[in-house]
């Protein structure tokens, strides 16, 4: 399964790179690789314009939600029958016209609608693809949304909780603070502004108490005079309690390698993906998830064999887990029969247990 990873810094416009980024995707695989791709995306990507790119510019199906105002202004066309889907939903297909903005006329989308029957609240989720009924009916189209969840969403979410969410830096060093200096001076310039102004306060405050007007009005006038004072007092004492954070601040700090950091976080990503491979390809039926994965099995102890035709490794097995070891040696015998080899030489599983008990049953 290739794995594109793109990083940047700041905030980015999903819809403005997804495209670019398929685009490139397409060129690393290359247009000999036999992939049955599809993205699916949620709302981001619910534009008229942005699906349009996708369309043409990009050869993959894609699903994606809309939401919003692109929803708000599509239309729906020749709605079809509702069909039951799962226990309590209904899904049926319908046309959706979207409309490219400042043009009048509209282009005709594919859209499944989704629905829950005995609900509080009538509400439908509006689904649009690219996918043609005999590629993709209309319950599929929802297979494939709701899965993006379980087998992504929530992989990466477990991941950032158990440990994924922590980055503690791969290389780096002290530069200066080149962001400090301008800010120092803009805080300097600002006290001077803020005394010129409290200056200017002082002294009309002053006037207006000397002022031969009648007693009302000077009365108000230096009321008034008063309270801009104190306003520019206060404004002082900000900028000045800003300037002295600054000067304290250092001059240098400590700046990460964030090329290092992105190739660690591909590395991350790649090495969830070969585990959830291997637990769908071998561990399909052990309702295991990664993490138990890497904490049962990946620390068992493994003698390596080889002879001239072939490699075996035997894999230990944890006496704290006896439930394990069938599943294990299941699945040992399953990498056996795909015949793989390396260098010349067969590649065999088995399991220590197993293998006294049967010494073939790693290779079975």
């Amino acid at each position: 399964m290739p794995l594109l990873v793109e990083t940047h810094a700041g905030a980015v416009s999903l819809r403005k790179r997804l495209v670019p980024m398929l685009q490139k995707l397409a060129v690393a695989v290359g247009p000999q690789a036999s992939l049955n791709r599809m993205t699916v995306v949620d709302s981001e990507a619910g534009s008229e314009a942005t699906l349009r790119a996708m369309h043409e510019q990009t050869e993959v199906i894609f699903i994606t939600v809309l939401k919003g105002q692109p929803l708000k202004a599509a239309v729906v066309a020749y709605p079809g029958p509702w069909q039951p889907y799962r226990e309590r939903d209904q899904v049926r297909e319908v046309g959706l016209l979207l409309y490219p903005k400042g043009e009048m006329a509209g282009n005709l989308w594919r859209g499944v609608q989704l629905q829950r029957q005995g609900g509080r609240v009538e509400r439908q989720t509006q689904l649009i693809t690219t996918a043609a009924e005999a590629e993709l009916d209309t319950a599929g189209v929802v297979d494939q949304y709701m899965q993006r969840w379980p087998e992504q969403e929530q992989q990466f979410r477990q991941g950032r909780q158990d440990g994924l969410h922590h980055s503690f830096g791969y290389g780096g060093g002290n530069v200066q603070h080149v962001a400090l200096v301008p800010k120092q001076q803009k805080a300097t310039a600002a006290v001077a502004r803020a005394r010129a102004a409290l200056a200017k306060a002082e002294t009309l405050e002053a006037t207006v108490q000397q002022a031969s007007e009648t007693e009302t009005s000077r009365t108000a006038a230096v009321a008034l005079a008063a309270r801009q004072a104190k306003a520019a007092k206060a404004a002082l004492a900000k900028t000045v309690a800003r300037q002295a954070k600054l000067q304290s601040m250092p001059t240098t700090i400590w700046q990460r390698d964030l090329h290092r950091d992105s190739v660690m976080t591909c590395l991350k990503l790649m090495m969830l993906t070969l585990a959830e491979y291997v637990l769908r390809e071998y561990f399909g039926q052990a309702g295991m998830q990664w993490r138990g994965f890497v904490e049962s099995l990946t620390a068992l102890p493994v003698t390596m064999t080889t002879t001239r035709t072939t490699r075996t490794y035997t894999l230990g097995t944890n006496p704290r887990q006896p439930q394990l070891t069938p599943v294990l040696v299941k699945a040992a015998a399953g990498i056996t029969r795909r015949k793989l080899s390396h260098g010349g030489r067969q590649l065999i599983f088995q399991v220590a247990e197993a293998a006294r008990v049967a010494p073939n049953a790693g290779s079975a």
